[in-house]
C-alpha cells in the first residue's frame, strides 16, 4: 500500500513544480494570448466539455480494465498460481508501474507513446490491487468498491458545482500525503496497535478524498487541454488509493466480527 502512497506523493510534488513553471510562463504571454485561453477554463465551452469528455473516458477505461484485471488475479486459479509460484514478477511489476509512471510525467503529450505508456502502467496497478483483494474477504470487496464509487461521483458533483478555490488545499494534502507515506514505512517494520491502524487508515480516506477535490477542481482550472492523461492518471490514483484504505478498514473489522464470532462459539 505504501507504494501507491509513494507514487501519490511523487505525483503532488512533480505537478506542483509544473504549475509553478506554468504560472511563470503564463505570466509573460501578452493580452491576446491571454484571451485566447492557457488553461481550459479560459477555453471556448466546447473545448472544455471535450477535455472533460476524453477525462473521464480515459478513466472509465482504466477502471474497467482494473476490474477485470484484478478479477483474473483474485478468481483465476492458473494466474494467482502464476504469480504465487513466481514472487520476483510481482517486485517487477512494482518497479515496472513506478517507471511507466515516471516516465507518463515527461511524455504525457507524445502519442502514441503516451497510450502505451498509460496501458503499462494501469495494467501493473491492477496486478497489484488484485493480489490486494485476493487475501481480502469478498463482501468487504464488494463493500468498498460501491462506497469508492459513491464517494467519487458525490465529490466530483460536488467540486464541479462548488465555487470554492480547492488548488489551496494542494500544500496542505502534499504534506499530509508524505505524513502517511512516512508512518506506512514505519508500519513496515514496527505494526502499530489496530486501534493506530485504523486511525491511520481513516486518515487515508479522508486525505484521498481530498485529493479527488483537488485534481477535479484542478481538470477545470489549472490544466491544459493537452493534458487528459496526466489529468486522469491523477483521478484514477486518487480512486485506487481510497478504494485501498477503505477496503482496509471493512477487512480488517470483518475479520474482527469473524473472529469474535469464532471465540463465542467456543466458549460455549
Amino acid at each position: 500500500m505504501s507504494n501507491y502512497t509513494y507514487q501519490r506523493t511523487s505525483r503532488a510534488h512533480n505537478k506542483a513544480q509544473k504549475y509553478d513553471s506554468e504560472f511563470r510562463n503564463y505570466s509573460n504571454l501578452d493580452k491576446d494570448n491571454i484571451k485566447l485561453g492557457h488553461y481550459v477554463s479560459e477555453t471556448d465551452i466546447s473545448i472544455r466539455m471535450a477535455f472533460v469528455r476524453k477525462v473521464y473516458s480515459i478513466l472509465t477505461l482504466q477502471l474497467i480494465g482494473t476490474v477485470i484485471s484484478s478479477y483474473l488475479v483474485t478468481y483465476s486459479y492458473a494466474v494467482k498460481f502464476f504469480f504465487q509460484t513466481n514472487p520476483g514478477l510481482l517486485l517487477f511489476t512494482i518497479a515496472l508501474g513506478f517507471i511507466s509512471l515516471m516516465a507518463l510525467n515527461y511524455k504525457a503529450k507524445s502519442y502514441p507513446l503516451n497510450v502505451i505508456l498509460l496501458s503499462i502502467f494501469t495494467l501493473s496497478e491492477s496486478v497489484l490491487l488484485g493480489c490486494i483483494v485476493s487475501i481480502s474477504h469478498s463482501t468487504a470487496v464488494l463493500q468498498a468498491l460501491i462506497l469508492t464509487l459513491g464517494i467519487f461521483i458525490g465529490l466530483t458533483v460536488f467540486t464541479m458545482q462548488s465555487k470554492y478555490d480547492f488548488s489551496q488545499i494542494g500544500p496542505i494534502l502534499a504534506l499530509s500525503a508524505w505524513g502517511l507515506l512516512i508512518l506506512s514505512s514505519v508500519q513496515m517494520f514496527i505494526p502499530f496497535s489496530s486501534s493506530n491502524e485504523l486511525k491511520i487508515s481513516v486518515f487515508a480516506v479522508f486525505l484521498f478524498s481530498g485529493y479527488i477535490m483537488y485534481d477535479t477542481h484542478m481538470i477545470m482550472n489549472r490544466y491544459t487541454p493537452d493534458d487528459y492523461i496526466i489529468a486522469s492518471v491523477s483521478l484514477y490514483l486518487d480512486v485506487i488509493n481510497l478504494f485501498i484504505r477503505i477496503l482496509d478498514i471493512l477487512d480488517k473489522e470483518s475479520r474482527r466480527n469473524k473472529n469474535r464470532r469464532r471465540a463465542e462459539q467456543d466458549s460455549e
